[in-house]
């Protein structure tokens, strides 16, 4: 969600929110992923709060259509969270399971692993109950983008804690 105020490197003049809206709406629609459960994790929620909170960058100023909640300021993140959420909600037909939403800190390794765990079980879930109600079997297939990757490479080689 941090990047609600970027621009995209090789095009200036397309925020990168918008692209990835885009891109995601183009995953939905796919073929190759009806009735397939989707999660959608928000990274960098702790920069997204800071800039917010910085005000440098009004958020409507990005998102012409977004209107500030009664009793709310104009860069209010649970305001800004909410309906970043819900266009990429939007995006979803009814052809999908529910969409899994996580929202996770650039630097919590712990966040990650929790969220991994909690989708990977609902993988697992839905696997065993496509498996129990056929005659074939399910394959599981999670990916995970670069950044978890890295973020969870790197917990398994730290110390433990009260080390």
């Amino acid at each position: 969600m941090s990047s609600y105020n970027e621009t995209l490197v090789e095009d200036m003049n397309t925020n990168q929110m918008e692209e990835a809206l885009v891109i995601f709406k183009s995953i939905c629609g796919s073929g190759y992923f009806m009735k397939t459960r989707l999660v959608l994790c928000f990274t960098k929620m702790d920069i997204f709060r800071r800039k917010l909170a910085r005000g440098d960058h009004l958020f409507s100023d990005h998102f012409p259509d977004y209107n500030v909640m009664p009793g709310a300021t104009p860069n209010d993140f649970e305001a800004a969270k909410t309906y970043i959420t819900e266009r990429f909600r939007a995006m979803c037909c009814e052809n999908h399971a529910p969409l899994e939403t996580y929202y996770i800190n650039a630097t919590s390794t712990d966040e990650v692993q929790g969220m991994w765990e909690s989708a990977i079980g609902k993988v697992r879930q839905d696997a065993k109950e496509f498996s129990s109600g056929s005659s074939g079997t399910a394959t599981e297939q999670v990916y995970l983008s670069d950044s978890a990757q890295r973020v969870l490479a790197i917990k398994e080689h730290l110390p433990a804690p009260g080390y």
